[in-house]
């Protein structure tokens, strides 16, 4: 998001650091800050205002997991989740 906002020129200041998604997110429901969130993890009440504020549009992220799992059951659930990431369009 930083690079994405300094790329359009759009000047920023740091309000807020938290310590992970969930924190963000409480901050942003707060009106204490903006957060850059994909759609299918922003939760109800928060507002999209990138089109209306004219802010860029995000870059794509990559995911890479490491798992040095053996057990039969955990490592289907892992392949399970390395699948759905790589069902999302980029």
């Amino acid at each position: 998001a930083v690079r994405a906002l300094d790329k359009a020129g759009i000047a920023w200041r740091e309000r807020f650091v938290g310590g992970g998604v969930t924190a963000v997110v409480a901050a942003a429901l707060a009106g204490l800050a903006i957060a850059p969130l994909a759609r299918r993890i922003a939760p109800p009440g928060l507002v999209d205002i990138g089109p209306a504020h004219k802010l860029p549009k995000l870059g794509s992220s990559k995911v890479m997991l490491h798992s040095k799992v053996s057990d039969p059951a955990k490592l289907a659930a892992l392949r399970a989740v390395a699948a759905t990431f790589r069902s999302v369009p980029a």
